[in-house]
């Protein structure tokens, strides 16, 4: 697995080799994302609520600005503060079902963040994909 992409040329690289998404580097400021953008076309994969052993951000007030800059884009939603379940098991099965549920919550506060406070971006639902 390649580590985290942070620069437009390594971006561009990536996606010249086949790439069909961009993992960026968790930390990056939506100014940063948007010179990603302008090297390639292919979507971007941001964290807006990092895991904590990639650093425990949590973003959600930044995403309509992140996807100004950067779309298209796959918002990423990591659980703070979370037991890291991978590699996961059977003796696991009930925290990996209640993060997955802690995950679709943290989804719609940041879907409907984007509704109360974005006026630009389109949100894209299941129904309408």
């Amino acid at each position: 697995m390649l580590p985290p992409c942070a620069n437009g040329a390594t971006a561009r690289t990536l996606e010249e080799l086949g790439a069909t998404t961009i993992n960026v580097s968790t930390d990056l400021a939506a100014s940063e994302l948007a010179e990603l953008r302008a090297a390639c076309t292919a979507p971007l994969d941001v964290y807006v609520e990092v895991p904590d052993d990639q650093g425990g951000f949590v973003r959600f007030y930044e995403v309509p600005e992140i996807i100004r800059a950067a779309a298209p884009l796959y918002v990423k939603l990591g659980i703070r503060n979370a037991s890291n379940i991978y590699p996961a098991g059977l003796h696991l099965e009930d925290l990996a079902i209640k993060l997955g549920r802690e995950r679709v919550r943290r989804a719609e506060l940041v879907l409907r963040m984007l509704r109360e406070r974005a006026s630009a971006p389109r949100v894209a639902s299941a129904n309408n994909r």
